[in-house]
């Protein structure tokens, strides 16, 4: 998704302000969602959340991330998205961050389905009604 500003950091700020009613949705699952994850979800379940990247230009770009550890307040796991926009990742790197920079959580099931995923519904809902 594009996001017009007038500098990287001006989109970056209006990025946010578009989605956090959505993320703050999303965080208010995220503990149980945690929780969950690092109790051992059921055989087929997978644990990823969401964050967003920024290169050293100031470009960003929001990404799932498999998440293999939580711990200490930081997040480590592989970048499952592709990546378009920002430099320096590219999807499969391991990536670690603090879950401060977490925005929305996704529980995959083999069945298909997902919990969680606000702020992800929310970006593919606005991208369609943009098409």
């Amino acid at each position: 998704m594009y996001v017009d500003g007038a500098s990287p950091e001006a989109a970056y700020a209006r990025w946010r302000q578009t989605i956090a009613a959505h993320v703050k949705l999303a965080m208010a699952g995220y503990p149980d969602a945690k929780g969950r994850y690092l109790a051992g979800l059921p055989p087929g379940e997978t644990f990823f959340v969401t964050t967003i990247l920024r290169d050293p230009t100031g470009f960003f770009e929001q990404v799932f991330i498999l998440v293999d550890k939580i711990d200490l307040g930081m997040v480590t796991g592989r970048i499952s998205s592709e990546i378009g926009v920002v430099d320096g990742f590219k999807k499969g790197q391991v990536h670690t961050f603090s879950e401060s920079e977490v925005i929305d959580w996704v529980i995959t099931r083999p069945d298909g389905s997902e919990e969680g995923n606000v702020v992800g519904r929310f970006v593919h809902a606005m991208s369609r009604e943009g098409s």
